[in-house]
């Protein structure tokens, strides 16, 4: 045998004598006995808990398999195990680490369940951790590290975990309270990746692979999740069930660890959020503590800093969302597009729109978030949308009482994020029309159908209704007009936006309509115009769920003095014309005419 030979065999025989010296030190010295005697004291000492391993088994090329991990409740407590795991394995590649490499094959964490509890006191089960308490401050200060301990984080070895996985983990929540609904979330995991040696400055790729289960009172969702990574970047595919509908969320987050720039889209095909909330809705709520039934609502306090104050600084985000079919407050969209846009806490929407009710709606808006009060301001528009399916599902329970296809421009502006400041500051200015529609069965119709005696005022149509708006702190100044074949009308004043009205009006009656209050009233010719039309003018207070027309007398008493003006003026004519008796022309100049003809309008 040649010395090249003998190098061989002598190589052979010490791996021989190395793998065997391997193996009785793991077989005789990493005992179960052993391994429990280092792993539970510890691990008891960290939690506060008492804690119990089952078999455990330790190869030299296949790991290590740790059964039955449990962490048990707080002392005292009859509650099955905090957590409970079936199986640890860790298992890794020896051969690597003669070039200087450590490969971790395989981490599995296999059915594991961690149980979250709260008491009818309100003190959750983890709450008693030891990990979880604060720890006394040290008297005398750490020692100073040494410069020879090396940079912090470096690692003798890169490291690389082809794969980390759990497999059929579970979270139980359950709350005596009633303020947490049921919950059981289930959840699959694979991740894989390559470290570098350097964990101050880490490089590194990955793969994310999960899927997730869970149940929320009787709200169900599964998502799926599917991404890649590395020390930079992370590109991501979401994709959630709920209640019967997909949706999916994709996009990416760059420099994630430093000033992360977010993309997030979401896309759908059909999403139903009606269907989504009443699930939501009927989960249960937790005890709450009721006021006295005379106490005044209190108003929602301010914000005490800017909304936006958790963003970190220099963070991004951008994305559309797209979703073919949205449907929302018993309202169909089609089409459902917008484009949003937040970078230095401004956060923008703009290219938002949709198809609705036969028509288009779109809108804009920006947002400063770095304020307390949050100014915004934005557009709204709407091209030929049905009123009755946009005002059914803005006022729950309302009837079809406007009908026609509604056009609306406006622009807005204001400040604050709860109502009273909302109402306060909010401005707008816009113009809106109604066409081929009209009113029925309002409270406003009701109730000056009944102060003219004309019921059919109480069902008007029209070709068109249009008009303009101008809200100031909170406080509509409204200009109206409507043109109708048997009622116009005109109109303008100020509507508040608790529903308060204040507001002139002046109704012109058709012809038909004329004769026939005529006929009720034969006063009512003193307020006709030439081509028989008769022309009332109204003063509308209260409220639109209440309001309270009646006839602006001053008005009727300009308009009476001007039809016997004219009247007068006739007559003079045919006295002129005509020898009358001067004691007939005498009685008739005592009376008041004017006078009379309020008496006859008012039922005097």
């Amino acid at each position: 045998m040649g010395k090249l030979g003998k190098l061989i065999v002598g190589i052979v025989v010490l791996l021989l004598i190395l793998f065997a010296g391997l193996t009785a030190f793991v077989k005789y010295y990493l005992t179960d006995e052993r391994i429990k005697e280092i792993v539970v004291p510890v691990a008891e000492k960290a939690l506060g808990r008492q804690v119990s391993l089952g078999n455990i088994s330790v190869g030299l090329f296949n790991g290590i398999v740790i059964n039955d991990f449990i962490v048990k409740e707080a002392e005292g407590t009859a509650d099955p195990d905090f957590i409970n795991t079936g199986a640890f394995v860790f298992k890794y590649d020896l051969l690597p680490l003669l070039k200087k490499q450590v490969v971790i094959k395989e981490v599995l964490l296999d059915q594991a369940t961690v149980r979250v509890t709260r008491d009818a006191q309100g003190e959750f089960n983890f709450a008693s951790l030891a990990v979880l308490q604060k720890k006394e401050q040290p008297t005398e200060p750490a020692p100073e590290k040494t410069k020879e301990a090396g940079p912090p984080g470096a690692l003798p070895v890169s490291l690389l975990v082809k794969s980390v996985r759990l497999q059929q983990a579970k979270l139980v929540v359950e709350d005596a309270t009633g303020g947490i609904p049921p919950t059981q979330v289930t959840a699959d995991l694979h991740l894989s990746l390559a470290l570098g040696k350097d964990l101050s400055a880490p490089t590194y790729n990955g793969t994310i692979e999960t899927a997730i289960e869970a149940i929320v009172g009787e709200l169900q969702a599964n998502t799926t999740l599917n991404g890649t990574l590395n020390e930079k970047d992370l590109d991501y595919e979401v994709n959630v069930g709920l209640a019967g509908d997909t949706v999916t969320i994709s996009g990416q987050v760059k420099d994630y660890l430093t000033t992360p720039a977010v993309q997030l889209d979401i896309t759908s095909q059909v999403l139903n959020l009606d269907k989504i909330l009443a699930a939501m809705g009927n989960l249960p709520k937790g005890e709450k503590e009721e006021k006295p039934a005379d106490t005044e609502q209190e108003e929602t306090p301010a914000p005490s800093g800017p909304v936006g104050a958790p963003i970190p600084e220099g963070f991004s985000a951008q994305g559309t969302i797209s979703i073919a079919k949205l449907a929302y407050s018993n309202l169909a969209m089609n089409s459902f597009e917008l484009s949003y846009q937040l970078k230095d806490k401004i956060f923008t929407i703009d290219k938002a729109g949709a198809n609705v009710a036969g028509g288009r709606m779109q809108s804009e808006l920006t947002a400063d978030l770095d304020k307390t009060d949050m100014d915004y301001s934005g557009r709204l528009g709407l091209k030929g949308v049905q009123a009755p399916e946009i005002i059914a599902a803005t006022y729950k329970g309302a009837s079809d009482f406007v009908s026609g296809a509604m056009d609306l421009g406006m622009t807005f502006d204001g400040a604050g994020t709860a109502w009273p400041a909302l109402a306060k500051n909010m401005n707008a200015k816009g113009s809106f029309a109604f066409k081929e529609g009209g009113l029925k069965n309002t409270e406003l119709t009701k109730t000056v159908a009944a102060l003219v005696g004309l019921d059919e005022l109480n069902d008007i149509t029209f070709k068109e209704l249009a008009g303009d708006l101008d809200i100031v702190k909170g406080e509509t100044a409204i200009r109206v007009n409507m043109d109708g074949d048997d009622v116009s009308a005109k109109g303008q004043g100020n509507i508040g936006l608790n529903g308060s009205i204040d507001m002139p009006v002046e109704l012109t009656l058709s012809k038909p309509l004329s004769e026939k209050l005529r006929k009720k009233s034969s006063v009512a010719k003193y307020l006709s115009n030439k081509d028989g039309q008769s022309t009332l003018r109204l003063k509308i207070a209260g409220s639109l769920s209440d309001p309270s027309p009646a006839f602006d007398s001053e008005a009727v008493m300009d308009q009476a003095k001007e039809a016997v003006t004219k009247k007068a003026f006739e007559e003079l004519g045919k006295a002129l014309s005509k020898d009358k008796d001067k004691e007939d022309d005498r009685q008739e100049k005592d009376q008041d005419p004017v006078q009379g003809i309020l008496d006859g309008l008012f039922g005097n």
